[in-house]
């Protein structure tokens, strides 16, 4: 559906400290800072410019009054715009300055007419569904998330596989001997649960993918869950194993540990100009001729 001229009054453009590019001098104004003068002239907005720094962004941005962020980076930066915009309901446009750009909008080359279809009302909005983890020991909650991509239970430093075993709502669905496994919503089926062999869910579904890393004489196939499930995750190791939430810093974990992962009831909302359709033309490309492959040539 069509929008209508957009209304956003508080805008927070966000760059990751060390995204080349994003930065400028006086003689050429970064990005953020031309993107910020336009959003000011063209919505009469009050708009601030800051960064991320590691996993976390400026607080400021995190007040209530904050209702849209435009996002300079890569799929990354938008992840972590997704922790701080789903929770509160605030949408996110998200500018590519990165390599695949599964998540981001607007091109860094054509950002100027792609920002004024978005003064138009030329777009529609995006919910996405996000997983929210539970981390608990000896019935004691020790780390909760809300993701948008996945979470991950892995081995740690050792090369030695371990056992996880696994149940959906109260019923024990497998147990595997694994190098880990992957818990992603359908926005995480391109990321690491793709890499591993799992199925390509259209990002508004709202489903829960389930599949073993390197399992071990092992059921070696993904399981595609709705949005009602709940999926429990038990550790057995006397070696290292860590969770690791939207590829953010890792949580260590013992044995006898328990993962629980459902969805959460936050969505990220993205600003998007294109048809839904449109995602399987750039995810063929992506694979056709990987760009992450060309940026490392060059």
């Amino acid at each position: 559906m069509k929008a209508s001229r957009p209304q956003y009054q508080r805008i927070a453009v966000i760059t990751h400290a060390a995204q080349n590019g994003a930065a400028g001098d006086n003689a050429h104004p970064a990005l953020a800072e031309q993107l910020a003068e336009y959003l000011e002239k063209e919505l009469h907005a009050a708009v601030m410019v800051t960064t991320f720094q590691d996993e976390e962004a400026d607080p400021t941005i995190s007040d209530p009054a904050v209702d849209l962020l435009v996002v300079l980076g890569g799929d990354g930066s938008v992840l972590r715009a997704s922790h701080i915009g789903g929770p509160r309901g605030i949408p996110i446009l998200g500018v590519n300055l990165g390599r695949l750009g599964f998540l981001t909008e607007v091109s860094r080359q054509e950002w100027r007419q792609q920002m004024d279809a978005f003064i138009r009302g030329d777009f529609r909005l995006e919910d996405r569904m996000m997983l929210h983890g539970e981390h608990w020991r000896n019935e004691q909650l020790l780390n909760t998330w809300d993701v948008l991509n996945d979470l991950v239970v892995v081995r740690g430093r050792f090369v030695r596989p371990i056992t996880l075993g696994v149940s959906v709502g109260c019923c024990p669905l497998v147990n595997y001997v694994a190098d880990g496994i992957i818990v992603a919503t359908a926005t995480g089926s391109t990321a690491y649960a793709l890499a591993v062999g799992g199925p390509i869910l259209m990002p508004e579904m709202r489903n829960m993918v389930v599949i073993p890393i390197s399992p071990h004489f092992s059921v070696d196939r993904a399981f595609v869950l709705p949005d009602h499930e709940t999926v429990s995750i038990r550790l057995d190791t006397d070696h290292e194993a860590v969770i690791s939430p939207d590829g953010r810093s890792s949580v260590m974990i013992e044995n006898g540990d328990i993962l629980l992962v459902r969805a959460s009831e936050y969505s990220a909302r993205f600003i998007r100009f294109n048809s839904p359709a449109d995602f399987y033309r750039n995810l063929m490309r992506y694979m056709e001729k990987n760009p992450i492959v060309d940026t490392m040539k060059a």
